[in-house]
């Protein structure tokens, strides 16, 4: 009885070693498929990105296409583009907000703490306009710059939809900047005013007294 019970324990024994080395065996099996695994996509994910890096036409046109679809802003705006990698350069051409969308009217508060609604002078809504129009060139240009450093220069023109003296509706541009990279570099774009920071780069904008856009011929290359 001794001997048959010190057998059984024996072979139980050997199958649980077995078993266990089976298991050990299979999770092994596992851990190498997963590692491989994870290896690959790893070294898929940095050629990816090296070849963004390099400034890869289709790479860099299917990220400007996505960072323009999944763009959400608060006004309406609508961005055509070229990109050459051979130079390092993107054209943007945005189609803008119309000053005619700001709200007329504001509200303020009055020295005594009420609230009052103000209606806003032209002069007025042509400064926050130009602000709005500024600050958009601003935010889509950085934007551009941070998909590769390859991109070197952008050119943006903007337009909006005018009235000529015979009363249809024209595209007119309003201005047209050459931004080089290195003017992004060191200053972040909440550190600036986005008139006097577009306005330091070649451009060709022309605003009355007032501030009121004068129609420009934009820049047709870099």
């Amino acid at each position: 009885v001794v001997d048959n019970l010190h057998s059984r324990m024996q072979d139980a024994q050997n199958t649980w070693e077995a078993e266990k080395r089976t298991f050990e065996e299979e999770e092994d099996l596992k851990e190498k498929v997963i590692n491989e695994r994870y290896e690959k996509q790893f070294a898929e994910h940095m050629e990816l990105l090296r070849r963004i890096v390099d400034g890869e036409e289709a790479l860099v046109v299917d990220a400007i296409d996505k960072w323009i679809a999944e763009c959400t802003l608060p006004v309406e705006i609508n961005i055509n583009y070229e990109y050459s990698q051979a130079a390092g350069i993107v054209l943007l051409d945005v189609d803008l907000p119309e000053i005619e969308d700001l709200p007329a009217t504001e509200v303020v508060r009055l020295a005594n703490g009420n609230i009052k609604e103000h209606k806003k002078t032209q002069k007025e809504t042509n400064a926050q306009y130009a602000t709005l129009v500024f600050e958009l060139a601003v935010f889509i240009v950085s934007n551009i710059f941070n998909i590769t450093p390859s991109i070197q220069s952008v050119l943006i023109s903007g337009y909006t939809q005018r009235r000529d003296k015979k009363g249809d509706i024209q595209d007119t541009y309003i201005y047209s900047i050459k931004f080089l990279r290195r003017m992004f570099e060191h200053i972040g774009n909440w550190q600036v005013n986005p008139e006097e920071f577009c306005l330091q780069a070649e451009n060709r904008c022309n605003q009355t007294t007032t501030g009121l856009f004068r129609p420009i011929v934009p820049f047709d290359s870099f």
